[in-house]
């Protein structure tokens, strides 16, 4: 632990709680009106609550999974302090996941293997009272982009909301129920012979079982979606990656082959999933969670560990939109 100069009045002070391999990303620059006043090392035990934070602004560095104890005293300062803003910068895929099932669903900003330039930027933010602030390269603050970001969610689960009640009208239209039982107690909705068909559009395709819902589905596989995935990433070779930026759907159609084949999915591997910075992902990861679109699931064999996994709505949307690709004749890249 050492200290340094205290900040003058135009100035944020900053301390940081970092582990021993963050130590030398303290040498890069940071803004001019914030100055590093303590800093704590995170490797050994955490001191005692009322000793601990004393500042406006925190910045907590990991290159790896804290320990409990510190875990326990990092939720808890948090959770005690709302008028402190946190800045969490996570380096590797280790440190990230710890990030996320830790603090992933408190108030503080969480970068991952941030440039100089958006962490300073972040910081900086954060300084200036937006406590949940983060910033691209590009400039842009957060507030503008949040709003964007949650505009684009509220399109998509609209959207997905359209495709599920359309896909029950359609299943009602069979004599099918809510899910997907036929009124006649078969267990198949639809022509009666084992398949759904839909005489208005003259297609029909084979139901399955959602393996955790258990509700009838199309017929689509988790290979089907692996294969549109590589499809979008193909297109990467081609042309530049950012001319078809979509970490919505990337996100979606990743977490919907891990909800096929019973797989879970950890934050950092979402983030790989999404194709576009972490820090970025984390952002859609956070905003399509707090709109119902995601969940966070614990690991049932150690509950410090969380998941992320479709809603149940947005799994069963995501169904009725492959069984409208399947109507068409295949599935086409998404």
């Amino acid at each position: 632990m050492y200290q340094r100069d205290f900040p003058r009045s135009d100035e944020t002070g900053v301390i940081v709680i970092a582990d021993a391999a963050f130590l030398p990303r303290l040498d890069q620059p940071l803004p001019d009106a914030i100055r590093i006043v303590r800093t704590i090392a995170i490797d050994g035990p955490p001191p005692a609550p009322a000793a601990m934070l004393e500042s406006a602004l925190v910045w907590i560095g990991i290159t790896h999974a804290p320990s409990d104890a510190w875990t326990h005293a990092l939720r808890t300062e948090i959770a005690d302090r709302p008028a402190t803003a946190f800045v969490v910068e996570a380096v590797g895929a280790a440190a990230l996941d710890w990030a996320w099932d830790a603090l992933g669903d408190s108030r503080c900003t969480i970068l991952a293997d941030p440039t100089a330039l958006d962490r300073s930027l972040a910081l900086q933010a954060a300084s200036s009272g937006l406590a949940a602030a983060a910033f691209d390269s590009g400039g842009e603050t957060h507030a503008n982009e949040l709003a964007r970001l949650r505009d684009e969610v509220g399109r998509i689960a609209h959207a997905l909301a359209n495709l599920t009640d359309a896909a029950a009208d359609r299943m009602a239209g069979d004599g099918a129920g809510p899910t997907g039982a036929s009124a006649d107690g078969s267990g198949l909705a639809g022509n009666g012979n084992g398949s759904v068909a839909d005489p208005a559009r003259g297609y029909g395709y084979q139901p399955a079982l959602d393996s955790f819902s258990g509700q009838r589905r199309a017929g689509v596989t988790s290979l089907d979606i692996r294969k549109m995935i590589r499809m979008r990433r193909l297109r990467d070779k081609h042309f530049p990656s950012d001319l078809f930026g979509d970490p919505a759907w990337d996100m979606l159609l990743d977490l919907m082959v891990a909800r096929i084949d019973r797989l879970p999915v950890s934050v950092s591997s979402l983030c790989i999933a999404s194709a576009v910075p972490a820090t970025t992902a984390l952002r859609w990861i956070k905003t399509m969670t707090e709109a119902g679109l995601f969940e966070r699931r614990s690991d049932p064999s150690d509950g410090r560990r969380v998941f992320i996994a479709l809603s149940d709505e947005t799994a069963q949307a995501m169904h009725a939109y492959f069984a409208d690709m399947l109507a068409i004749g295949s599935l086409l890249p998404a």
